[in-house]
């Protein structure tokens, strides 16, 4: 579902002929282009999935160690 961020009929019209193709609201992009000599720093944030080895001791501590990308355990 499509947020329509204005009401005026002008705003509307505007948005049915050029949509915002972005999924996020406002990025940068949207707001603020730099140059190659002074370019706009932007924030990406990637979700990473990695592998631990969890376990729980006799005494009730919880334990998670990284399995490493090579390792055959």
């Amino acid at each position: 579902m499509k947020q329509i961020q204005r009401v005026d009929p002008i705003s509307i019209f505007e948005e049915i002929l050029n949509p915002f193709k972005g999924n996020t609201g406002m990025s940068p992009r949207t707001w603020e282009v730099g140059t190659r000599e002074k370019p706009t720093i932007i924030v990406r944030r990637e979700l990473v999935e990695k592998k631990y080895k969890a376990w729980q001791d006799k005494d009730g501590s919880y334990h998670e160690e990284l399995v490493k990308e090579n390792s055959s355990e």
